[in-house]
């Protein structure tokens, strides 16, 4: 989790314990940061779909994931999901996309859930840089924290360095279909898309 508006989220919190551990940290919540111009960082464009499923076809430790093609990723970047691409020498490495729902807590606020974290293609600094700028969008748009599902599929440090924190266990991964046989991988990285 990362919380974005610390006293928005605090009300949020249903339990007691995680609203007084996020206003105590909240002198400590750092505000995101916008992209900025050097770092090649802009919202995704239509144009960008192959090179983005490219770029997650790359991806070398990951178990299982979902088979993006163009045109799945077209309908995720262009509705209901939102896109920011990272390029480098004029090539897409890294995406971040996320949607923004409203959760129901002690009072509704909206939550952004991150769908697609891949940067391993980045340098550490841009990785974090890519992270920094999708939380800001996050934050532009309402939400009061980011939850991303621990799955191995996003490099742990650079998370830690854009302030997301491990959090409590409360939900349940299901598979939906699978195309061939599976071995278990819960114990390996793995993708999941939140609906």
């Amino acid at each position: 989790v990362r919380i974005l508006s610390p006293m928005r989220a605090a009300k949020w919190y249903l339990n007691p314990w995680q609203r007084r551990l996020t206003i105590f940290g909240a002198p400590f919540t750092r505000s995101p940061r916008p992209a900025r111009d050097r770092d090649g960082i802009r919202r995704w464009e239509p144009s960008d779909a192959a090179e983005c499923v490219a770029a997650l076809r790359d991806r070398p430790r990951i178990a299982c994931s979902i088979d993006w093609d163009v045109p799945a990723l077209r309908r995720h970047c262009s509705g209901f999901g939102n896109c920011l691409v990272a390029r480098v020498d004029g090539v897409i490495r890294g995406l971040v996309t996320w949607h923004v729902l409203n959760f129901v807590g002690a009072v509704e606020e909206p939550v952004a859930i991150l769908d697609i974290v891949a940067v391993e293609g980045l340098p550490k600094s841009l990785q974090r840089a890519i992270l920094n700028a999708a939380l800001f969008e996050m934050k532009q748009q309402g939400a009061v924290l980011a939850l991303k599902i621990r799955t191995g599929d996003a490099p742990t440090p650079a998370m830690l360095e854009t302030g997301f924190i491990p959090w409590f266990a409360d939900s349940f991964e299901t598979l939906h279909s699978t195309v061939g046989p599976m071995e278990p991988i819960l114990h390996r990285p793995h993708h999941v898309l939140w609906r």
